[in-house]
């Protein structure tokens, strides 16, 4: 990286405070006075999951922007951000230069600070922190896998999958700071890199999120949409854990990148410890699918929180998604073939027929990105989630690996729990491999439907994706190119 601004957030008060980023930004920090004292760094971690929920980043084109028009989910014309890259492949368009400019400095930016909080609480000691080792470990461990997960996010844009070419060189990994110059490494190195990093980053949350601050899992669905946290222990900081990076989501995460990997026994391992532990069908149970009956009516999820392992937050969400927005963000016709009327899916009621007196023509929009004006607090807390992780791709790669394993029924069993649990009353029981990547990819399509996510798994597979009846093939057209100013020759 040639050149990156630190910008710092901090908040301005916790008191009465209902989110755990509900913070403002300051336009600069001097370093003693933020690297001073304990809650400075606490300040400085939520100031970079302020940053990781901006528009460039989950707020737009790692969820429902960019991401989810590689996967063609909006119909053309229809895309919003990223249509000259995904409908038209001009990659020199001024609307696709920016775009893709942004999501690199805004990304790195974010590993930037992730590097220099690091760096400056290697000279406060534990004993300055409320909790001690634990805080300081925590504080450490969540911005070592931010960086990580950064990192991880841009590869998957600007690189070839692993499967296709391993040893391709076309982003650093920066792990320092002051960074003045890194080179491009190899993808393997990246991936290499990032697991690294978050098998570190799990060890130092360990005692926090599995001893210190356990009840702030123990309350399900309330302690993760109303900060019911261990208060008593380090105040609303340590709210909100379920769905910030803890232990159980560095499992998801690491089952994630291992899977892209291609290390589907790593993979397998991380995830088997989630589904066995933490899920539904596991000893703890912090985590569940959404039930039925928070799927419809005034009861609605829209976000469907339940099972979310990560999220980031986004305070003005919803004003940022107005009317117009959403009439940008039309899904593809080919949504009736992913949730046919013969095959019962709650997932299709979060679908619903758009149209205004200015734009006619019909179609469906999602009803994720919408306000939901319930007065219930757990349910009206959830307009402003933006998932960056499910337990439900957990399971996923749990079946997905075991499958690879030649476990096949229980692949198909795990697979069935997600189906059913979202509604379907029918059970895949095919076992040809064609059949079970076909229905494992519709779960994709149907579970992450502008969350960002099914495009990588295409990817991931070198599967070429459908418009309508055109083949789209996932070739160099869908790698976006390094920013010019950040190549070196």
């Amino acid at each position: 990286m040639k050149k990156i601004i630190v910008l710092f957030f901090i908040a301005s008060a916790f008191t009465g405070c209902k989110k755990w980023l509900d913070v403002q930004p300051s336009d600069q920090i001097v370093d003693s006075e933020l690297f001073s004292k304990s809650l400075g760094f606490q300040h400085a971690l939520n100031g970079i999951y302020i940053q990781a929920a901006t528009r460039d980043l989950y707020g737009q084109n790692l969820s429902f922007g960019l991401n989810s028009a590689l996967g063609q989910e909006y119909a053309i014309g229809r895309m919003g951000t990223g249509q000259q890259l995904v409908q038209n492949y001009d990659k020199t368009h001024s609307e696709s230069q920016t775009l893709i400019d942004n999501i690199w400095s805004r990304g790195y930016n974010t590993i930037t600070n992730c590097n220099k909080l690091l760096k400056e609480i290697e000279a406060l000691p534990e004993s300055e922190f409320r909790q001690g080792r634990s805080e300081r470990n925590m504080i450490i461990g969540e911005t070592m896998a931010m960086r990580a997960l950064m990192h991880f996010e841009i590869l998957r844009l600007y690189a070839p999958a692993p499967a296709k070419e391993p040893g391709g060189k076309y982003i650093p990994y920066v792990s320092n700071y002051p960074a003045k110059l890194n080179l491009p490494v190899a993808t393997s190195q990246v991936l290499k890199q990032v697991t690294a990093d978050l098998e570190k980053a799990q060890a130092l949350v360990a005692e926090n999120d599995t001893i210190v601050n356990k009840n702030a899992f123990t309350g399900k669905l309330m302690v993760m949409l109303n900060g019911l946290g261990n208060k008593e222990y380090g105040g609303p900081f340590y709210s909100f854990r379920m769905h910030r990076i803890n232990y159980a989501a560095i499992h998801g995460l690491l089952a994630r990148v291992y899977l892209y990997a291609g290390n589907h026994e790593k993979a397998m391992q991380h995830a088997k410890y989630l589904y066995d532990n933490y899920g539904p069908h596991g000893r703890l149970k912090y985590w569940e699918f959404t039930p039925e009956a928070n799927t419809s009516g005034n009861s609605q999820y829209y976000k469907m929180a339940n099972d979310l392992l990560l999220a980031v937050y986004d305070a003005d969400l919803i004003a940022n998604l107005n009317t117009a927005n959403h009439a940008r963000y039309r899904i593809s016709p080919d949504v009736d073939q992913w949730f046919p009327a013969s095959d019962r899916d709650y997932r299709a009621g979060l679908l619903r027929e758009f149209e205004t007196d200015i734009i006619t023509e019909k179609g469906k929009i999602t009803e994720k990105w919408m306000e939901n004006r319930s007065t219930i607090a757990e349910i009206k807390n959830q307009n402003t989630i933006i998932p960056v992780l499910r337990l439900s791709e957990v399971y996923y790669i749990y079946s997905e690996t075991l499958y690879k394993s030649g476990k096949v029924m229980e692949a198909l069993d795990v697979l069935n729990q997600v189906r059913n649990a979202r509604g379907k009353l029918t059970t895949f029981s095919q076992t040809d491999e064609a059949a079970f990547y076909e229905e494992l990819l519709a779960e994709y399509r149907r579970e992450f439907l502008t969350e960002g996510q099914t495009f990588f798994a295409f990817k991931r597979l070198q599967r070429n994706l459908m418009r309508g009846t055109q083949v789209i093939t996932l070739d160099d057209r869908f790698i976006l190119p390094v920013p010019q100013n950040e190549q070196i020759f």
